[in-house]
């Protein structure tokens, strides 16, 4: 009885919310190598997030900050979960969002590797749901010019609001990352 009063407040609050655009974070920052077996790592930084309907804002993008924790099950699996959070004045609500993501590697070479994240986000104002999405990028690690490690990744991406709206609030496209981390130490890397 209680999960349905949460899932009801959870609808409610999903079809009432009028914030006019959401943001998203659409960098992937891969680690300069994959993370080896029973590794963590916790990224933290400043952006700019692009917003879903610019139209409708004062801006195109938002200024905000994200925080990335991320484990490797094995040497060619991890997972991370990611947070982002706007602090740009475009809009009244607090916007903010979650992803999960899963990376497979599939080779070990010092020069190169290639793998796949399917990432599965949701975008939220105040404390709703708004909006989500999926991206699945092939990635590639050009590791051979250490301690500089550029990597890139493209991939099919889809966004949903409202799919029931008549105007039919979603879209699709492809997305390209491209990306440049710095080690300094074994612990510590600079991502743009």
């Amino acid at each position: 009885m209680k999960m349905n009063r949460i899932l009801v407040l959870l609808t409610f609050s999903t079809l009432t919310s009028c914030v006019p655009s959401l943001v998203y974070s659409p960098s992937i920052n891969l680690p300069p190598k994959p993370l080896q077996k029973e590794e963590a790592q916790i990224l933290g930084g400043v952006g700019y997030f692009p917003e879903t309907r610019p139209d409708r804002v004062s801006g195109k993008m938002a200024f905000g900050g994200k925080t990335t924790i991320r484990y490797a099950f094995s040497n060619y699996y991890s997972m991370k979960i990611e947070g982002w959070y706007d602090f740009s004045n475009n809009v009244d609500d607090a916007r903010w969002g979650l992803s999960l993501a899963g990376m497979v590697v599939f080779n070990d070479s010092s020069n190169y590797r290639f793998g796949f994240i399917p990432i599965f986000a949701a975008a939220l104002a105040d404390n709703s749901v708004e909006g989500g999405g999926c991206y699945i990028p092939v990635t590639f690690w050009f590791n051979h010019l250490d301690p500089i490690n550029f990597y890139a990744a493209i991939g099919p991406v889809v966004g949903i609001r409202d799919i029931a709206d008549e105007n039919k609030q979603w879209g699709w496209g492809i997305m390209l990352n491209a990306g440049c981390g710095i080690s300094f130490k074994s612990n510590i890397t600079l991502n743009f």
